[in-house]
């Protein structure tokens, strides 16, 4: 009898030193639930972010978010929430901010692309009731090149807030929520309407809407069969009844 007992006391001790081996080694690479709204599966943006080294999705699988390796350094998709109203998910590399990270808190949706830890993209920022486009911005290392209100623009095509930009020129480019081509054109610091040349807005079938020239201050705007519907400054376009600025 005090064989076996002996026998058993072993055995256990045996199991206990095999369960505390295998979650020290476990321990080197930690998994961090995850608690957020933000699916893990969402496709990301449409924009890229033009660089050298694009973010690391050799951690994006669903068993590995919230991942830490085994230097204690944040790596691939993270999914977070913040006093319960704030969700976010970002993307890692060796624990710095690179790609996409999605912030959303009460009816607002930001997206801002991130390159070894700093802003260096585009910035969008939604409205999540209807899930529309409400401002556009580019950052390049960090500091904001130039930004825009989407709905000023679509609405007056000369937008009554203007273009904001800390930099000399700045090409802009704007797209549709689905995607396509809504508008481009050229802003400076220094000129009064923080535009110049030409600014082309089109529909989203691709076709011509209206050519804005801030130098000579006048436009001109077509229909969807690429008739011309109104030609003339950007006074007499004031003047004009709101239905015939649509």
């Amino acid at each position: 009898m005090q064989h076996r007992r002996r026998h058993q006391i072993i055995q256990g001790l045996i199991f206990t030193c095999l369960l505390i081996i295998t979650a020290c080694s476990n321990d080197n690479g930690k998994v961090h639930q995850p608690n957020s709204k933000i699916s893990s599966n969402e496709t990301d943006s449409l924009e890229t972010v033009d660089t050298s080294k694009s973010a690391d999705t050799s951690f994006d699988s669903v068993s590995q978010i919230n991942y830490i390796d085994e230097n204690g350094k944040k790596q691939g998709l993270w999914l977070d929430t913040l006093h319960e109203t704030v969700f976010i998910k970002s993307h890692y590399l060796n624990d710095k901010l690179h790609g996409l990270r999605v912030k959303e808190f009460g009816i607002e949706r930001h997206e801002q692309y991130y390159q070894n830890g700093i802003k260096h993209g585009l910035f969008k920022q939604f409205n999540t009731k209807d899930n529309s486009l409400t401002y556009t911005g580019m950052y390049h290392n960090d500091s904001l090149l130039w930004g825009v209100f989407n709905p000023d623009i679509e609405l007056n095509i000369i937008p009554v807030k203007g273009f904001h930009t800390e930099y000399g020129s700045s090409q802009i480019t704007l797209y549709y929520r689905s995607g396509e081509k809504m508008y481009s054109g050229i802003v400076v610091d220094s000129n009064a309407y923080n535009a110049i040349g030409e600014h082309k807005y089109f529909y989203k079938s691709g076709q011509l809407k209206s050519i804005i020239n801030y130098d000579s201050l006048t436009i001109k705007k077509y229909g969807t069969s690429g008739n011309l519907d109104f030609s003339g400054t950007f006074a007499e376009w004031r003047s004009q009844p709101l239905q015939s600025k649509q």
